[in-house]
């Protein structure tokens, strides 16, 4: 069972989380989860704590998430239910797993646009095993060393055809 997989591999899993306070990872996404009762929820999380929230394609109301920095946690409230605390557990942009606080529930959310839930428990495996994970540069650091190298391949691949003319 995934629970229990995750559960084993938790641990290991945070060591390549990006962190919930990379929200960009978080923000504007769709992610999905099934409950135990087979229910499809949707969550989109918004800027300002936002959260459109679909269950079995019905929309809820009075939605709401907020991210609690000093606890590294999300606090979720989904209709009329009272907000539940979620700790991070694992965050890359594709796979959201939060763990329901002093419990060992876990919350595991996939991106819909980039993996499939058929793929979910392959994916964990391979991040565990420490395969290379596709992911967004981690800031914009890494991209402008990206664009450099781009660059001086570039002028030195011009380097060379001018050398052979």
């Amino acid at each position: 069972m995934l629970q229990n997989l995750v559960y084993k591999l938790q641990t290991s899993l945070k060591t390549y989380s990006v962190g919930l306070s990379k929200q960009r990872y978080l923000i504007e996404k769709p992610w999905t989860i099934v409950d135990g009762n087979l229910n499809v929820h949707r969550l989109v999380f918004k800027k300002k704590g936002v959260l459109r929230a679909f269950r079995n394609g019905n929309m809820e109301d009075n939605c709401s998430w907020d991210y609690e920095q000093s606890l590294n946690s999300l606090v979720i409230k989904i209709g009329n239910e009272e907000g539940v605390l979620l700790n991070e557990v694992f965050l890359d942009g594709k796979v959201l797993i939060l763990k329901k606080d002093n419990t060992n529930e876990f919350w595991i959310f996939i991106n819909s646009d980039l993996l499939e839930g058929h793929q979910l428990e392959e994916y964990l495996k391979g991040i565990n095993s420490g395969k290379p994970v596709n992911q967004e540069p981690d800031n914009d650091n890494d991209l402008w060393l990206v664009l450099g190298v781009i660059v001086a391949v570039f002028f030195f691949i011009l380097l060379l055809a001018g050398a052979l003319d």
